[in-house]
């Protein structure tokens, strides 16, 4: 249990964590000078965030010295090395491996002003603690000179690298001498980066390839072009590291997905390049068809009830001018045990998984056998919310018009969040947004959560949870940059703040919580402006969502202390232990201030009687300034 310890007042944190007292903001932390194209400014691009050593690494482009590693404290913001001056010293992503980052790198360590002097590498692997120091050569894979006498370069993908994370290691593909990709492991020391499975000469005159498709527990799936250029999938045991052949087929090595040591994939089929839908078990005989009709979009992949959910192509011959039709499809990963519900036209969201809520499965969808047994050409019109129990005689209808245009809708965009399912319904540019409770019941929370952003294409604001802290999304009044704005979302209540500079929230926090990292309370990201006429356009720089203020950094946390907040959820009473008089004041999510007292030494009962449920903040203050604060539930 931790504790935050101000002066002499204490406040528990909980596990959902402590939220700022002020006014949450998006600013720039800093303003790396970035590369120019043909004249257009395109900003420094960070991304690849890694924390190490209590700070935030990430990889930026700056104008004398290209793509480096820098890292910041939140504060003060530097380039940790200059690997190759003057050039992109980054070759990759940063992969964080016990105490220590790794990553490729390019190093001209002949080159003036080089922090590196003790080797000659092309694009090679790295290592750091952090320091310029403790920064170095890991492995030089394909060492040596070229024939116009440049560093030899291996070819490293990091991009496409597994993160094992249980036990510690990168696995990736490099090339070594003979121009052949193997697989490597690493766990960033000298002993432990070695090749695993070199690679083999090609007969037919061109490098033999090896593809990593995904690891599930000791299972690495991976594709291997054999000496004859066919493809073979094969599978890595990570623990014995000894590898099998399963067979021939062509993988598309991204449609493919690992679940529970099996290898769900599309196999590229014949000169026509039919897909195929397989399966693998890592085992020859447990590599096998399981359709040729039923192709998943196995992003949608939901793992349930023991079968495996996905919306699904089938072709279909009475459909009114469509020829394949998305469908809920499944599988056991036997032949026998793969079908799809065949009256259940599905429009969902390709690139999500199905969600499963109070044991359920929910999407969106049209019963095509009340609708005249076809999919008609306005099928949105006749979109509702099913639930299912993933049989075709427990898939209900719950509601057939979730639309404040009364048009029908596409659902989308779920994810639960404080134990209820939210997802967002989208109808002639009106976008509302609905929830499910564990009581079945469907609850409008907003009915116009966002509205189309005019100078962008259809792709409207996305729905995300931020490390189940907040929701966070943005929303705009068409045509106008400057009504621009964020707001952050707590299921109850919104806090609202302008974007700063007409900043472009689709590119940044709008994008998906891939492209933020949360560090001490606050979600770092890359964000750029987005008007061409603004006289400061810098493009993309590092920005923050900042919720938790400065004062009250995790660094001034004592573990050893006890809890002094309590109940939380409360209900006509909280109670604050403090070790000396103070005063507090009880502030709405909204930034309003809606009760004041002070606090004796000892145990303090504060009245909530007159406050409704919802989320609120309490700040404290002692005699000498020194500010505490805590969010709590009221729930009545």
């Amino acid at each position: 249990m931790k504790v935050l310890k101000l002066g002499f007042i204490q406040i528990a944190l909980l596990a959902l964590g402590m939220q700022a007292l002020y006014a949450q903001s998006v600013e720039k932390v800093h303003d790396i000078t970035g590369y120019t194209i043909n004249g257009d400014y395109y900003g420094s691009n960070p991304h690849s965030f890694v924390e190490l050593n209590g700070k935030l690494y990430f990889i930026a482009t700056e104008q004398q010295s290209g793509y480096e590693i820098w890292h910041t404290d939140g504060v003060n913001t530097e380039m940790m090395i200059d690997l190759a001056p003057g050039y992109d010293g980054l070759a990759s992503n940063i992969y964080k491996l016990g105490d220590n980052i790794v990553f490729t790198a390019r190093v001209t360590a002949t080159g003036p002003g080089s922090i590196i002097q003790d080797t000659l590498a092309g694009v090679e692997l790295y290592v750091s603690d952090g320091t310029v120091a403790g920064t170095r050569l890991l492995r030089d894979i394909f060492p040596g000179l070229n024939q116009y006498g440049n560093p030899n370069e291996s070819n490293i993908d990091l991009e496409h690298g597994l993160l094992d994370t249980q036990a510690n290691k990168l696995y990736f593909t490099a090339m070594d001498f003979l121009g052949n990709y193997g697989i490597w492991v690493t766990d960033g020391t000298d002993t432990g980066t070695y090749c695993i499975r070199p690679g083999l000469q090609s007969s037919y005159g061109y490098v033999s390839t090896t593809y990593l498709l995904g690891i599930t527990g000791n299972k690495l799936y991976y594709v291997y072009q054999n000496a004859s250029g066919q493809q073979e999938l094969h599978v890595l045991d990570v623990a014995s590291h000894s590898f099998h052949f399963l067979k021939n087929v062509d993988v598309l090595n991204n449609e493919c997905i690992v679940k529970n040591g099996k290898l769900f994939f599309i196999h590229s089929a014949g000169p026509a390049a039919n897909k195929e839908f397989w399966v693998s078990d890592g085992t020859a005989g447990g590599t096998l068809k399981l359709s040729d009709t039923i192709i998943p979009y196995l992003l949608t992949t939901t793992e349930y009830n023991g079968k495996y959910f996905f919306c699904a192509n089938v072709p279909a011959a009475n459909f009114n001018q469509v020829s394949l039709s998305s469908r809920m499809a499944y599988t056991d990963g036997t032949t026998g045990g793969t079908g799809f519900f065949e009256n259940l036209f599905m429009g969902i969201n390709v690139n999500e998984p199905i969600p499963v809520y109070n044991n359920r499965l929910y999407f969106c969808g049209a019963d095509t056998s009340i609708i005249g047994g076809f999919v008609p050409l306005d099928i949105y019109a006749h979109f509702g919310l099913f639930e299912s129990d993933g049989t075709t005689g427990g898939t209900t209808l719950l509601a057939n018009n979730l639309s404040q245009a009364n048009t029908g809708s596409r659902l989308y965009n779920f994810f639960e969040y404080k134990n209820k399912l939210y997802f967002k319904s989208y109808a002639q540019a009106t976008t509302a947004l609905y929830r499910i409770t564990p009581q079945h019941s469907i609850e409008l929370v907003n009915a116009n959560f966002s509205s189309r952003y005019a100078l962008k294409d259809q792709n409207d604001s996305m729905l995300i949870n931020l490390d189940n802290d907040l929701i966070t999304y943005e929303r705009y009044t068409s045509g106008s940059f400057a009504a621009g704005k964020y707001e952050l979302f707590d299921g109850d209540h919104v806090m609202q703040f302008l974007i700063p500079h007409h900043m472009n929230p689709h590119e940044t926090l709008s994008s998906g919580p891939a492209k933020y990292y949360k560090y001490k309370g606050n979600y770092y990201f890359s964000g750029q402006y987005d008007n061409p006429q603004l006289s400061e356009e810098t493009g993309y720089q590092l920005w923050r969502l900042k919720i938790v203020d400065d004062e009250l950094s995790t660094d001034n946390i004592n573990s050893k202390s006890i809890i002094s907040l309590y109940p939380n959820p409360a209900q006509h009473e909280l109670r604050v232990l403090a070790d000396e008089k103070a005063q507090y004041s009880i502030f709405n999510m909204s930034g309003s201030e809606l009760k004041k007292g002070l606090i004796i030494e000892g145990i303090n009962n504060i009245d909530l009687k007159d406050l409704p449920s919802g989320t609120y903040t309490i700040s404290v203050i002692n005699k000498t300034n020194n500010r505490s604060g805590k969010k709590f539930i009221i729930n009545k």
